[in-house]
């Protein structure tokens, strides 16, 4: 294998790790971390978090295409939110809330994690408090492999941090060295970009409510988003229609926008195209009636990615909805 395809496999390897921030820029990303502990556990979500009804479970199958070919199917994504409340140690109080889980796998068996040319295991969550979507506390588990013959890349490591207490609480385990820190001089910035990201969400929502045919004519804004380790400032533009894309053997008319990085970071990040819906919308083209119900009580503002693609130097990742359901317990 040349350095060139090595490069490639690695980019495409790091793509992944982007797929949980996009989500999240879309609208619908949520999980557990609990006020005195790191590690993510189904144990503790349920300890902390009391939902009111069923929870919204999402399902993406993320691909590797080629023009438009589609050449290889990587990982699938599974999306969960739920509308509750949580009990806030910090004020022992019981919160209203969102709480949202993201997963992302690929296919190997579960012996041949961690082995072979690519293996990713990732987990991100957070609480979104009600109305506002304010992040009270996010948690993340990242476990990646990466073998490109040239170089091999091993992540293993929880992430967390809180402002539930009022002020900032963090800490970052690499499990594999077993070493911690506390330090996270980006996090300010952090907690910026999710509240103009959400933001962002709740007026593409009054958008699509107010005018289907036409959106705006100021449709351009910069949104920096943490990635390559930097915080890079990206260019988005919305498409001033609305555009129809297929997904679940329906045909929905979406909110279209690309993001590409700024010119002088064209280097870090790499540009992405997002086709989005509001809830209530795809509820209703998908005509189940369970998810026309939970549309009218909750997540009011929701907006549902049905499709995101990833661009690389050869070819896209390309993320797309394969399943959208209730289920009676965060999976």
């Amino acid at each position: 294998m040349t350095a060139g395809n090595a490069d490639w496999r690695g980019k495409l390897m790091r793509t992944f790790l982007s797929l949980a921030a996009v989500l999240c820029f879309a609208g619908y990303i949520f999980s557990p971390p609990p006020a005195q502990a790191q590690d993510l556990s189904d144990a503790d979500c349920q300890e902390h978090f009391n939902p009111f009804m069923p929870a919204l479970v999402l399902k993406y199958e993320v691909a590797y295409r080629l023009f438009w070919l589609k050449l290889m199917h990587l990982a699938d994504a599974v999306v969960s939110a739920a509308d509750g409340e949580w009990f806030s140690e910090a004020s022992g109080e019981w919160r209203k809330a969102y709480l949202l889980i993201f997963r992302l796998d690929t296919l190997e068996e579960p012996a041949e994690a961690g082995r072979g040319r690519y293996s990713i295991h990732n987990r991100l969550a957070t609480v979104l408090l009600k109305p506002s979507l304010e992040p009270l506390s996010f948690a993340k588990r990242d476990f990646m492999h990466v073998d490109t013959f040239f170089s091999t890349i091993d992540v293993n490591n929880t992430e967390f941090f809180s402002v539930e207490s009022g002020k900032y609480d963090y800490v970052k385990k690499d499990l594999a060295a077993n070493a911690a820190t506390t330090n996270m001089p980006y996090f300010n910035r952090l907690v910026s970009q999710r509240s103009e990201a959400f933001r962002f969400m709740k007026t593409l929502s009054a958008f699509y409510a107010g005018d289907t045919n036409v959106l705006s004519a100021t449709n351009g804004f910069t949104i920096s988003i943490y990635t390559d380790n930097a915080f890079v400032p990206f260019n988005v533009e919305i498409a001033p229609r609305l555009k129809s894309v297929n997904a679940l053997n329906k045909q929905y008319k979406t909110i279209y926008f690309e993001a590409e990085p700024a010119p002088e970071f064209s280097g870090k990040g790499r540009g992405l195209s997002l086709w989005v819906a509001p809830f209530g919308y795809v509820a209703e083209v998908t005509a189940d009636p369970g998810l026309v119900w939970l549309a009218d009580q909750t997540f009011e503002m929701g907006m549902i990615p049905l499709r995101a693609d990833f661009g690389l130097k050869l070819g896209t990742v390309r993320c797309s909805l394969v399943r959208i359901n209730m289920s009676a317990s965060l999976p």
